[in-house]
């Protein structure tokens, strides 16, 4: 199985590298990473067979305010899959997600958001190929209207 590699998750860097660094008002960036050895058995009720492997997991999320009325937030994750006797079900699992926030309307009581999610993620088996797949995902959300709940409650109390 393929390690994480330093340019694995530079897809997500790169979207917000290509806004020039005096447009982007905050960025967070968070990563998590989990190495270990489980079984099947652990991982599925009523599974009797003891198969053994190894596992990475890695996941880099970064959030950006880019104007006062434009946001991001991305996320990229790695899993793999490493059996000890399967080699059949060696696997890696990479996804991306992108979600532009666009503030569209904003007063002294009330917000008006909406948003637009991008997901691409691909699959590979080691020794699978046949079984490998590439899964895309646009959604839109609709516009929603957020109330602050501290703003609600001041504006009961006046």
């Amino acid at each position: 199985m393929r390690s994480i590699g330093k340019g694995d998750f530079g897809l997500i860097i790169l979207l917000f590298g290509c806004l020039s660094a005096s447009e982007i008002q905050a960025v967070t960036l968070l990563g998590e990473s989990e190495v270990g050895q489980r079984s099947t058995s652990e991982d599925f009720d009523g599974e009797d067979q003891e198969d053994d492997y190894q596992y990475l997991n890695g996941h880099l999320a970064l959030d950006g305010r880019i104007s006062s009325k434009l946001t991001a937030e991305s996320d990229a994750y790695r899993k793999t899959k490493d059996y000890e006797f399967l080699n059949d079900l060696d696997n890696q699992t990479d996804a991306f997600t992108v979600k532009p926030i666009l503030l569209l309307r904003d007063e002294d009581k009330r917000s008006l958001k909406a948003d637009f999610r991008a997901n691409y993620r691909h699959k590979r088996y080691e020794n699978q190929p046949r079984l490998d797949y590439n899964q895309i995902d646009l959604s839109q959300g609709t516009p929603h209207l957020i109330q602050p709940l501290g703003r609600e409650i001041l504006h009961r109390l006046t």
